[in-house]
């Protein structure tokens, strides 16, 4: 069994323990547009977050940019890459960030 299959077992058969063991609470003090957090369950703001960055960046061009870079940034952690590094991450998609095998960012293949 390859690595990817027993991770995908394991997780299939923990599907329902996520939202209860998940444990990364979002700090939210840099993001460049005002949000509430929803909820006290970590799980269910970072669903509600992502979805939030993700209307916000087809539909508010200003801040389209600043967002992005909060989203690798401050969610993500990458902070030591250059502004022309983060750049390329962004406006790349994740199948050109693989098939380039692009260094320094995890990129999760499909």
């Amino acid at each position: 069994m390859s690595l990817q299959e027993c991770l995908n077992d394991y997780f299939v058969s923990h599907v329902n323990e996520i939202k209860s063991k998940y444990d990364w609470n979002l700090n939210v003090k840099n993001l460049p547009l005002p949000y509430e957090k929803k909820s006290s369950n970590h799980y269910e703001n970072s669903l509600d977050l992502r979805g939030f960055i993700h209307r916000e960046i087809k539909s508010n061009s200003n801040e389209s940019r600043a967002l992005q870079f909060w989203y690798v940034r401050d969610w993500g952690g990458v902070k030591r890459n250059t502004e022309a590094t983060l750049d390329n991450y962004i406006y790349s998609s994740s199948a050109d960030l693989i098939a380039r095998k692009e260094k320094g960012i995890a990129v999760s293949a499909p």
